[in-house]
């Protein structure tokens, strides 16, 4: 026996529920318990729904006694026994809600439900659905499930087997999604006991589990290797942002968001999160292997692991963030071996006028969201190791010989220098504070020439200024470079600033110190002069010159 209801509007106030219509309903009722004097339902089948509730706090108090429905196994009976529902078969079509809430609008269109041999006694039964979900202004998205489910009364525990789900919209390739696991209605907890994911190509394996109190949250999942050029097309196809570009936007690009969501999620609780991947491209930039594990708890985030193979070498950085009022704050360390120097800054946008591998280690703290912030407010300090270092657009040796040359006898030089230099391996200690790298004491060197040094690198402005001094042990640079004779150039330390931006360095950018210049050149003009003249004369020029120039 069945009972079909046409169009009905409906609405209530006091359950927040809005101005709402069905267009048909049919309730199918048991004929046996009808001779009983009873009505017992055992179908349910609803088109054309338009549900709209305007309190979030009642749409989740109707959804609670929802969560556990009478079924045919055991139904719900009124006081007096005439009435009875136990719906076993559920089907539920072309529905549509709307949820109103503090000015934003969630829809729920083309909804679809169906279930059938619906049981409380943990027995499994088939479950099929879809939906679009819009919310606000934003693009649909498309929900499919099905699975099987299973429902225990006494226990309050809720089965998920086999679930598929299947999202479309938010990326270009369909997200599916598939578990199996358990949930506890009273305590508001559960877990995964099988969780796979897939877009595309990318695929995820792992688990999850979360509890309401106190809240908890924990997710870990390995994938393959993931290019970010396919899931996300239209980012691979945008135009590379340059520096430039990043400095005009302000740099308000938040680079913590990633890190900052696991708090806002728990909202004071605790959780973890563990993914490693093969590896990850996006562009030309390849992390391999790379992990991340992370603790959250209150308003502190610990990084547990974030490590990768990058450029060729490996990167690994630990550290805590403490989300402190607006302004987050974090304290690192970092550690980095064989990193492609020339590989980094090609990804960076520069051009790669430094070569080498580079390995470090730094230890520090920073507070901020932006790049620019981060960067500016970073303060801390390490040790550097750069093997097989060159510069592209500055030849020291070159700039060496230069100055050798001014007291040299012998005039022969060399014309076709390279327009760079490969120096021997360099090592340094180095701090960092508003944005300036500052090398304290550096050494390297080229063949015979040894070099030694400090200064700063800027990377806000983008500028260097390095004191290089040289020092010449034996009479030749190298094998490929020149001779020296000159006592006054030959073991004794002479200074070059190599001073100038990143954009315009060059074989200008080094220079020899004016300071030791003028004295070299002050020691030419004496040498030369007395050279003319014999005894006496000698004495008195030599005696004049010296207080010209006041040595």
């Amino acid at each position: 026996l069945a009972i079909d209801v046409g169009e009905t509007q409906f609405e209530s106030a006091q359950l927040g529920i809005g101005t709402s219509n069905l267009a048909n309903a049919r309730l199918v009722l048991n004929w046996m318990d009808l001779l009983r004097q009873r009505i017992s339902v055992d179908a349910l089948e609803i088109d054309g729904i338009n549900l709209t509730l305007t309190e979030r706090a009642q749409a989740e108090q109707i959804a609670s006694a929802a969560a556990v429905p009478a079924t045919g196994s055991e139904p719900v009976i009124s006081e007096d026994g005439r009435f009875a529902l136990a719906v076993s078969t559920v089907s539920l079509t072309n529905g549509r809600l709307q949820l109103v809430s503090d000015g934003e609008k969630t829809t729920l269109e083309n909804f679809e439900l169906a279930t059938s041999d619906v049981n409380l006694d943990g027995e499994l039964f088939p479950i099929t659905g879809a939906v679009r979900v819009v919310a606000g202004s934003g693009d649909p998205v498309d929900i499919d499930l099905k699975g099987q489910l299973g429902i225990t009364r006494e226990s309050q525990q809720l089965v998920l087997m086999d679930q598929t789900l299947t999202i479309t919209g938010p990326l270009p390739q369909p997200i599916v999604v598939n578990l199996s696991g358990n949930i506890d209605l009273n305590a508001l907890s559960g877990k995964t006991t099988t969780l796979s994911l897939s877009i595309g190509e990318a695929e995820f394996e792992g688990g999850v589990s979360f509890a309401s109190e106190p809240r908890r949250l924990d997710l870990s999942l390995t994938g393959n290797a993931i290019n970010m050029d396919t899931l996300l097309p239209e980012m691979a196809s945008a135009p590379a942002t340059t520096a430039e570009q990043t400095a005009e936007s302000g740099g308000d690009v938040n680079l913590l968001a990633p890190l900052l969501a696991p708090i806002a999620l728990l909202e004071g609780g605790e959780g973890s999160v563990n993914i490693r991947l093969e590896s990850l491209t996006s562009r030309d930039l390849i992390l391999n292997e790379p992990n991340l594990s992370v603790h959250a708890r209150n308003n502190q985030l610990t990084i547990k692991d974030l490590s990768t193979g990058l450029f060729d070498g490996k990167l690994t950085v630990t550290g805590v963030l403490r989300h402190q009022r607006s302004t987050p704050v974090v304290t690192f360390d970092a550690r980095a071996s064989n990193l492609a120097l020339a590989e980094a800054l090609t990804q960076l946008g520069k051009d790669p006028d430094v070569t080498g591998s580079l390995s470090f280690s730094l230890s520090g703290q920073t507070r901020g969201l932006t790049e620019e912030a981060l960067l500016r407010n970073l303060a801390g300090g390490g040790n550097l190791n750069i093997e097989n270092p060159g510069i592209r657009t500055i030849n020291l040796e070159k700039s060496y010989c230069d100055v050798a040359a001014l007291v040299e006898k012998d005039t022969t030089r060399r014309e076709n220098w390279p327009a760079g230099t490969t120096l021997n391996p360099l090592t340094s200690d180095f701090t960092m504070e508003n944005g300036v790298v500052r090398l304290q004491q550096y050494n390297t060197g080229i063949g015979n020439l040894k070099l030694r040094g400090n200064g700063n690198i800027d990377l806000l402005d983008q500028t260097f200024d390095i004191m290089a001094i040289t020092r010449l042990e034996g009479d030749r640079t190298s094998d490929s470079g020149c001779i020296v004779k000159s006592k006054r150039v030959r073991d004794k330390d002479i200074p070059l600033r190599c001073k100038d931006s990143f954009a315009t360095a060059g074989a200008k950018s080094c220079q020899p110190d004016p300071d030791f210049l003028k004295g070299v050149l002050q020691d030419e003009v004496l040498d030369k002069l007395i050279d003319d003249k014999d005894g006496e004369k000698a004495e008195a020029v030599k005696g004049l010159l010296k207080g010209l120039f006041n040595r």
